[in-house]
């Protein structure tokens, strides 16, 4: 008889390599997913592997965190006969030793050499398996994470006071707005102003107004004080004027008549003389050529 024999380590209590190795979440991970495995003494797991016959292995022996161990009932005609047997043990605290034999082959072939190298592979990835599962779990055991874990399964009615909380933000929000809504109308009277936005803009247009018109006022103003000022260089201010004597105004007035007259009748004398004008261009009158 021969025997198929391998040993592995792996970092992780012997509890979880035995649950592993005895349902099916473990095995479907590690071995093959077409299965039906249970934890019981004398049950016979199924492993399907798609080829003509199914794996068919009795539990022949259970102990937990120790020892599992199958009887080969149906299979490949080399498997038929055969045991497999897992036996754990802690070497030191958290590390877990596996020693997996394949038990009674009676001829020593090819396909048993390549079972032997299948098996490794096996706890290869049994033990991948284990310590990814058993670290996830580590980080999931932290206590923030417990803590919260904990507050989810004491208080089931947190979501329900969740969606309470958000409706009243909801409502809160809505009633917000139409109160701001309502403010931004003055009612008088029967009638309503515009809101409070369109009364700041109309407030605005009206101030514009207002300085627009006081800018013209000033500019006529000032152009009325510019003509008032030209009046006043022209003309005289009678609130200024002293009083005059009477006879004093006659008295130039007729000084202002006598030189008006002599101005008169010098021009009218100088128009009826063309005789000046012929001197005034170097010619001698015609009286005095004769005389010549």
């Amino acid at each position: 008889m021969h025997d198929i024999e391998h040993i592995n380590y792996i970092k992780v209590p012997a509890t979880v390599v035995y649950e592993a190795l005895t349902t099916e979440a473990g095995l479907g991970n590690i071995w093959t997913n077409k299965l039906t495995v249970k934890p019981e003494i004398g049950f016979i797991n199924e492993f399907d592997f798609n080829e003509e016959v199914i794996t068919k292995m009795k539990v022949m022996e259970l102990k937990e965190g120790q020892r599992v161990v199958w009887e080969c009932v149906d299979s490949d005609q080399e498997w038929r006969g055969t045991s497999v047997s897992f036996v754990l043990s802690e070497e030191k605290e958290g590390v877990t030793q596996i020693i997996l034999k394949h038990s009674d082959w009676r001829v020593l072939t090819d396909y048993y050499r390549w079972c032997n190298y299948n098996w490794a592979m096996f706890l290869y990835r049994l033990k991948n398996y284990c310590e990814a599962l058993y670290n996830k779990a580590q980080n999931n055991n932290t206590p923030e994470k417990q803590s919260a874990t904990a507050d989810e399964k004491n208080d089931p009615s947190d979501k329900t006071a969740s969606a309470e909380k958000n409706k009243n933000d909801t409502d809160t929000i809505h009633q917000q707005t139409a109160d701001k809504a309502a403010k931004q109308r003055v009612v008088v009277g029967n009638e309503q102003t515009a809101p409070a936005g369109k009364e700041s803009e109309q407030a605005t247009a009206a101030a514009e107004e207002a300085t627009e018109e006081i800018n013209t006022n000033s500019e006529e103003n000032s152009d009325k004080q510019k003509k008032q000022r030209v009046i006043v260089g022209k003309d005289v201010d009678q609130k200024n004027v002293e009083p005059v004597d009477e006879n004093k105004n006659q008295t130039a007035a007729d000084n202002i008549a006598g030189k008006d007259k002599t101005m008169i009748d010098s021009e009218q004398s100088s128009e009826e003389e063309p005789g000046d004008q012929d001197n005034d261009s170097g010619e001698e009158p015609d009286d005095k050529k004769s005389e010549a």
